[in-house]
């Protein structure tokens, strides 16, 4: 009992450090700047006071914001490099080989989060997080990852 307990605590310390949530004064200009370059509609939130979610990882920051009932998350490096940008859609937004994939390989399975995601390289996939399984779908709708999910692993 004592060593699931511990191995508890210590990945929570972990999350804990590896994502850290921070203000936006906080957020280096950089950042800042490739951020609205991207998502210039988010300019348009912050005077509607609808706020910016920022967390800082080890490698890169993480921008959320929610616009027309849609979220997006957006990811840039360091150096102020875009990422990614990963957008909440609904399920029948789905390419049908995707959806097709997910009912003949998890029937039983429902579907969490669906996100649209915009690459840096140009290319666009999907993301569906099922109750046991994440996957990655090309913009075909073909999967190109399956992972079990962690306990408390989330999808953006």
């Amino acid at each position: 009992m004592r060593r699931i307990l511990l191995i508890l605590v210590i990945v929570l310390i972990a999350r804990l450090v590896n994502a850290q949530i921070i203000s936006e004064p906080a957020v280096p200009t950089a950042i800042k700047a490739t951020f609205y370059s991207i998502c210039p509609e988010a300019i348009v939130d912050r005077i509607d006071t609808v706020p910016i979610k920022w967390k800082k990882e080890r490698t890169q920051y993480l921008a959320q914001f929610e616009k027309d009932n849609t979220t997006k998350y957006v990811t840039i490096g360091l150096k102020g490099n875009w990422i990614e940008t990963k957008t909440n859609i609904k399920t029948v937004a789905l390419p049908k080989k995707a959806t097709d994939y997910i009912k003949a390989n998890y029937p039983e399975k429902k579907i969490i989060n669906s996100l649209k995601v915009k690459h840096f390289s140009g290319k666009d996939t999907y993301e569906v997080e099922l109750e046991t399984a994440i996957l990655h779908f090309d913009a075909d709708g073909v999967c190109i990852s399956a992972k079990k999910k962690a306990i408390s692993q989330t999808s953006h």
